[in-house]
């Protein structure tokens, strides 16, 4: 992940540093809750200034905004990131019943694998 050294670290911003620093040191790229197109016109800019420098081009880690409560329609949203060119989702906690989001999480996977 992008870092003042490419420790693995993540950075977790979008603004124009951050995005410099994800080109010029970053194995990946971490964002919160970006809608798809950000996400792909963030990855195009630090993807233009990684091939400036010579480096590789790098994919997005995103914590999720909120999805939509049916797993089939929120896969759509998923798909919808991995093609903005996210390789990893991060579900975040939706309040104090972990087993409930645990059982999301499989619905999601499960729907997803059939999709």
């Amino acid at each position: 992940m992008a870092a003042e050294r490419s420790t693995g670290r993540g950075n977790g911003s979008s603004g124009r540093a951050a995005i410099r620093r994800a080109a010029r040191y970053g194995d990946g790229w971490a964002t919160i809750g970006m809608r798809p197109e950000e996400i792909t016109t963030s990855l195009e800019e630090i993807n233009r200034l990684a091939a400036e420098l010579g480096r590789p081009a790098i994919r997005a880690t995103l914590v999720a905004p909120q999805l939509d409560p049916n797993p089939q329609r929120a896969v759509e949203q998923l798909a919808k990131y991995e093609k903005a060119g996210t390789e990893r989702i991060i579900l975040a906690p939706t309040g104090p019943d972990w087993r409930r989001d645990h059982e999301l999480a499989a619905k999601l996977r499960t729907a997803y694998e059939v999709a």
